[in-house]
């Protein structure tokens, strides 16, 4: 498995939040019904986002945790994948929301 990730410190994290949130709120501004989205932590969805992005979909549960074993030391995220339902997965954004990082 080669690394597509070449330049690492552009995943954000806790300490540039709200760059972060502001990106999220530029993006939810879709002409229409605006969509009610919280998240747990926008640093660990960039981050489980950033690494997802090189996974093919569809994708289960066995595939995706072996997956981000390689890449995520975070016990945290980790735990919650682990508890993820057994189906396939389409995106990052349904796994996202199975370990209810965004709800």
């Amino acid at each position: 498995m080669s690394d597509k990730r070449e330049n690492p410190d552009q995943i954000p994290g806790e300490e540039n939040i709200g760059e972060t949130q502001k990106a999220i709120s530029e993006q939810g501004g879709i002409t229409g019904e605006r969509k009610e989205v919280n998240v747990e932590s926008y640093g660990k969805v960039a981050s489980l986002g950033q690494i997802l992005k090189d996974l093919e979909f569809p994708a289960n549960k066995d595939k995706i945790i072996k997956f981000l074993k390689s890449y995520v030391t975070d016990k945290d995220i980790l735990d919650k994948l682990e508890k993820i339902k057994d189906k396939e997965y389409k995106n990052v954004a349904e796994i996202t929301h199975e370990t209810d990082l965004v709800y």
